[in-house]
């Protein structure tokens, strides 16, 4: 059996749905987990490959890695020395490649979802801005945000015709956004105002794209 207590939003919810469910799929376990919003794919329920007896001692996982024994494993590994018991993904992110590198095209299929066109080309770039969180509440005084030098950076490494920047909603009109936006105003950017999944959608369906410190773009950029 295989527990998962999702936990974070969207970006922490796919990696914790992933893993679990990769998990369940190759020791034939069951599983179930919240769906993960957007995604129909996820709505389900695996049942048990066979009759399976598991023992009292259950692994529970909260961190980055995969731990068994109070040892750290590969994801190869832990699927062996696992087997007969459960396992409880309780609230850990388990933002590492190495665990989903493997499964990464069963990966992209669960969480299948149609490209948005934004008038976007080929070589046109998108920038995911990230703000919301890292800007508000307890981070206000102190914003947990990638400087413009970054992004800047990366556009200079590269070709493109047109600049698209997506961000957060609700912060569209912070103040520290729209200081970053009279930054990028050299590049006459196109800012999209859509929703989490329209934004998600749109950055996914772009050739190149540059990401923050976000797990939401870095799954818009996976897949």
């Amino acid at each position: 059996m295989i527990i998962v207590n999702n936990k974070g939003r969207l970006g922490n919810r796919m990696f914790q749905y992933s893993l679990g469910r990769i998990l369940a799929e190759e020791m034939g376990y069951y599983f179930h987990a919240s769906a993960v919003d957007g995604f129909k794919k996820t709505d389900i329920t695996l049942e048990p490959a066979g009759d399976m007896v598991m023992g009292p001692e259950k692994i529970r996982l909260r961190g980055q890695y995969l731990e068994i024994d109070g040892q750290r494993v590969d994801i190869k590994t832990f699927l062996k020395r696992a087997v007969g018991r459960e396992v409880h993904l309780e609230g850990g992110f388990f933002q590492r490649y190495e665990h989903y590198k493997p499964y990464k095209d069963r990966v992209r299929k669960w969480f299948e979802i149609e490209d948005l066109n934004v008038g976007q080309t080929n070589n046109d770039i998108i920038i995911h801005l990230r703000m919301g969180d890292c800007i508000l509440d307890s981070l206000a005084q102190d914003p947990y945000i990638m400087p413009f030098e970054y992004y800047d950076a990366a556009l200079n490494a590269t070709s493109f015709d047109r600049l698209y920047i997506c961000s957060d909603p609700h912060t569209l009109d912070h103040p520290l956004f729209l200081e970053y936006m009279e930054k990028f105003s050299k590049y006459n950017p196109e800012l999209l105002r859509g929703d989490q999944m329209e934004d998600f959608r749109a950055i996914k369906s772009f050739n190149k794209i540059i990401i923050s410190q976000s797990t939401y773009s870095w799954w818009a950029a996976f897949l």
